[in-house]
């Protein structure tokens, strides 16, 4: 009675055509109709969460941070003592648009080169690692939309099964295996995504760390301790973002097959 009386609630509510199927059925088959209904309610969950995801990566999260510091005392004589650098200003990217950061970064850039004027090698250096930056820039920025259409897709597939299923046409195993489809697409795609930041990352740390050895070579020249540092933030909520995003739909993968099996 117990179980019975759990799924006519479910029932009532429409949470899935299998709540349906309740009355008339012995206790074990309503807990399979129970729970494949819970595992499309997750489904859609785990649909939604990860267009979400997509977005906020992209658009929300900012996708690069470059940090300046600048020494805040003379007397400090260790060289890369933390003590002795102040946060100057950060230079903060999104994923959809290179130029943005670059028109911040640029100035910070040049003045280094002023810095380091007697040498001519710093300038071509800048300039070479910007086009290949923006180059591994572009190979994410030509990535991402497919993303964000297989999502769009998997939403898509999921709304037409439940509009199907409103009209008492129970059968949803063709829905279900295209959205299955479009779920390992993404997982494909995201985890093609995260191989590209991770070398986009890679390239704007060898820049840092290039300018900086500059930096520090002009510094002995004039005797005296570098006066700036550039370091790269770590990546916290992007990566966490893009683990999030590939997890949910590995995830959801699973549940569909879950649901597909006919026991």
């Amino acid at each position: 009675m117990f179980v019975r009386g759990i799924i006519d609630r479910l029932d009532k509510t429409r949470l899935s055509r299998f709540a349906s199927h309740a009355s008339g059925f012995s206790g074990s088959q309503a807990t399979v109709y129970m729970h494949k209904a819970y595992l499309e309610q997750t489904i859609l969950i785990l649909n939604a969460l990860s267009f979400l995801v997509c977005l906020g990566s992209f658009a929300a999260v900012p996708f690069v941070e470059i940090q300046l510091f600048t020494r805040n005392s003379t007397d400090c004589k260790i060289e890369n003592d933390v003590h002795c650098f102040a946060l100057n200003t950060t230079v903060k990217w999104s994923a959809y648009s290179f130029s943005t950061g670059g028109y911040y970064l640029l100035p910070l850039l040049n003045h280094m080169v002023n810095y380091t004027k007697e040498n001519t090698s710093l300038p071509v250096m800048i300039s070479d690692a910007m086009k290949d930056l923006q180059l591994k820039w572009t190979k994410y920025q030509t990535i991402w939309p497919l993303d964000l259409i297989c999502c769009l897709n998997a939403l898509l597939l999921d709304f037409i099964r439940r509009f199907r299923r409103m009209k008492r046409l129970i059968y949803d195993s063709a829905p279900m295996f295209c959205m299955s489809l479009m779920l390992f697409t993404i997982a494909f795609i995201r985890a093609v995504e995260t191989f590209f930041y991770y070398n986009l990352l890679t390239r704007a740390s060898d820049l840092l760390s290039q300018v900086n050895s500059f930096i520090k070579l002009r510094a002995n020249e004039l005797d005296e301790l570098p006066p700036h540092q550039f370091t790269l933030a770590p990546p916290k909520i992007q990566f966490t973002l893009a683990i999030i995003g590939l997890f949910a739909s590995v995830l959801d993968i699973t549940l569909i097959l879950d649901y597909m099996d006919p026991v």
